[in-house]
């Protein structure tokens, strides 16, 4: 690991809907004894170092309830960020919004039923997609590739009686995150087609139809 950015990263505070002491004390920390860490070794010209695996084990543990947000954060400040979304999502437990860099933040999250509610989404924020993914080990923001864009996407064919927005942006959560509906669809100005916009991840396959059904009815 690079020190100086390191240095870097240790100047830049999380955002907290709670204060920090409510995660401590779920860690219950207690003082190390310097006398039981591994002793360091080299490797050429460097330092090298074992980890302790128990705290390895511990740091995923913290984190398996949690998420990686993004947001163009040059548009939208996290501490804005996190206000919105914790007045949208009404979260039953503690959350804090870590920032990771390059738009990316961990969203850390205590239990199982508020990560979900932050999954289900979509969520806009300031006129912003948030867009969420799993938390995983190791998350490396430099590693990231933007695959996603924004698409106007239509349903031709569609009977008019189903062009209601709730329908439209469900089916096109099967293709990606829905985002809004035409205006035009929703006045019903044309019968053509109804078009919504999908925030969609191009290194997927994206399907060329889709089977859709009620309690009565189903077709694709």
């Amino acid at each position: 690991m690079d020190l100086w950015e390191m240095e870097a990263a240790s100047k830049v505070k999380a955002v907290n809907q709670k204060t920090q002491q409510s995660f401590a004390s779920l860690s219950n920390l207690k003082s190390t004894d310097i006398r039981s860490l591994p002793m360091p070794g080299m490797r050429g010209e460097f330092p090298t170092i074992k980890i302790p695996e128990d705290g390895v084990k511990w740091g995923v543990e913290r984190f398996k309830f949690s998420l990686i947000g993004r947001l163009d954060l040059m548009k939208t400040k996290l501490a804005i960020a996190r206000d919105v979304a914790m007045s949208l999502q009404k979260l039953k437990g503690t959350c804090q919004f870590i920032p990771l860099g390059k738009g990316f933040f961990t969203i850390l999250l205590d239990n199982e039923e508020d990560k979900f509610q932050i999954w289900r989404g979509p969520w806009h924020i300031e006129s912003q997609l948030l867009k969420v993914i799993p938390w995983v080990p190791n998350f490396d923001v430099l590693k990231q590739k933007n695959s996603n864009a924004m698409v106007w996407i239509k349903f031709p064919g569609l009977p008019n009686e189903y062009w209601e927005e709730d329908i439209l942006m469900s089916m096109a959560r099967t293709i990606g995150n829905p985002v809004q509906v035409d205006g035009s669809t929703l006045r019903r100005n044309t019968g053509l087609y109804a078009s919504v916009l999908v925030d969609i991840d191009f290194s997927l396959s994206i399907p060329t139809k889709i089977f859709v059904e009620n309690d009565k009815y189903e077709f694709v």
